[in-house]
């Protein structure tokens, strides 16, 4: 079956030459992707590599519908391994054993996704920031198809790599924001992750949901909600005493524990700025968000983390000697040791 599949893979990039660099990317989307994607996503997320960078602001990406290939171009590229669900739009491959034949080709790199996810939050549509009423926000979710995947599952590739490398780290803070204040597009896509992943339904909601996001976040919130422990530790400079809280009163240590990141939360009590007994604006603390985790193994550590270990006994300090000669040391019987002569 693999000799077969291989095969098929070579007569397309033959017939499609133009075409034939979308197919393993492609496959490796529909595959690798941390949720279902549609085929308006699978499209989009195509046309990242295409789009023209433009030196401006830490590389601020310009989005056109020119670097978008054509549906019909992409399914005809890979036929014969995807196939899209006439209802949902929903893209699978065209039978389990594809699947199989592409995790095994080794083509599955969380590294590149973080890195399309973030460059097609970084286009210059979002530069202007958040959406400030719920018909923007819902134009927004139109007009860029994969806007909602990448806000909400950027993290997911990059937290699941075995080690986040140095240019990743460094599109993560360019994103991000150097001063540890966050640019206007990646608070664009705060505002994507907190709506879409706490309000799947959004048709059913009351007008103005589209604002239910925490303002004043840091690049610290941000990764400690994310579960990102090297970024968190790149971004630990820029820390102010008056940065330690956004508007819900939430610290970076309340967000890496009710994410249950618990290398993070290691790593901000290592600081020694945060209280785990500090309660937020609806009177929640990060140890009563680690409680309310229930029964098990990430509870227990998250509250053994939080529970900072009781300073050292201050050292003995034993009173110093007079000044002159040193007393004779006693032996045993009484008698004392006479010190022994100098020889000339």
């Amino acid at each position: 079956m693999e000799d077969r599949y291989n095969s098929a893979l070579t007569d397309l990039e033959k017939r499609f030459k133009g075409e034939s660099k979308w197919i393993l990317p492609a496959l490796t989307w529909v595959v690798s992707a941390k949720r279902p994607i549609t085929i308006a996503e699978l499209q989009h997320v195509m046309g990242v590599d295409d789009a023209e960078e433009v030196e401006w602001d830490n590389y601020i990406y310009c989005d056109s519908d020119e670097t978008l290939p054509s549906i019909e171009d992409l399914l005809t590229a890979c036929s014969g391994f995807l196939k899209v669900d006439e209802k949902t739009g929903v893209v699978g491959t065209s039978h389990w054993t594809v699947t199989r034949w592409v995790k095994s080709r080794g083509h599955i790199m969380n590294e590149d996704m973080a890195k399309q996810c973030l460059k097609y939050l970084s286009y210059a549509s979002f530069q202007g920031g958040p959406c400030t009423s719920d018909e923007e926000f819902e134009d927004r979710l139109a007009k860029f198809p994969f806007y909602g995947y990448a806000a909400t599952q950027w993290a997911n590739h990059a937290r699941h790599m075995r080690d986040i490398t140095t240019p990743l780290d460094r599109t993560i803070t360019t994103f991000f924001g150097f001063d540890g204040t966050l640019t206007p597009r990646a608070v664009a896509a705060v505002q994507a992750q907190f709506v879409l992943d706490n309000n799947p339904d959004r048709e059913t909601l009351a007008q103005g949901y589209s604002q239910h996001y925490p303002g004043r976040l840091t690049g610290v919130h941000l990764a400690a909600h994310l579960g990102l422990e090297g970024v968190v530790s790149q971004l630990n400079p820029t820390v102010q005493s008056g940065s330690l809280h956004d508007s819900y009163g939430r610290s970076p240590l309340w967000y890496a524990v009710d994410g249950g990141h618990l290398p993070v939360v290691r790593l901000l009590m290592r600081w020694r700025r945060f209280d785990p007994a500090e309660p937020d604006k609806d009177g929640f603390t990060p140890m009563q968000r680690a409680e309310a985790k229930g029964p098990g193994y990430l509870k227990s550590d998250l509250v053994q983390a939080l529970t900072r270990p009781a300073a050292p006994p201050p050292p003995t300090v034993r009173p110093a000697l007079p000044p002159g000669p040193r007393p004779h040391r006693p032996v045993p019987g009484g008698r004392v040791r006479a010190p022994l002569p100098r020889h000339c």
